[in-house]
């Protein structure tokens, strides 16, 4: 499992695998590619497109919710996956105030 972390001046990302376009300025398109999505915003309300990675974050969550100093951060919970084939790509898009991270996780082998 690897995180790339990139500072797109834009909200324009194509998935490496697929070409895909997943963000632009007029939304969002998943890739076939993308296993998970998350908003650092509303990191507890990530969009899931492959079930064993919704599996493990349920796992993860479950596991860590009643300690005192949990927080939704999704680069702990990426970096307990034992996944070579894994990429997530930290997208900080935008600039100062209206900036926005957001985290697509993508099977490079897909």
């Amino acid at each position: 499992m690897q995180i790339v972390e990139l500072d797109i001046s834009e909200s324009n990302f194509y998935c490496p695998v697929t070409g895909t376009r997943i963000l632009s300025e007029d939304g969002y398109q998943p890739s076939p590619a993308q296993l998970g999505w998350w908003l650092d915003e509303t990191a507890n309300e990530p969009e899931f497109y492959n079930d064993s990675i919704k599996q493990l974050w349920k796992a993860w969550v479950d596991k860590h919710k009643d300690d005192e100093d949990f927080c939704w951060d999704v680069t702990e919970f990426l970096a307990t996956l034992d996944q070579p084939k894994w990429v997530a790509f930290r997208l900080e898009c935008g600039q100062a105030i209206t900036s926005e991270t957001s985290t697509l996780l993508i099977d490079m082998y897909y």
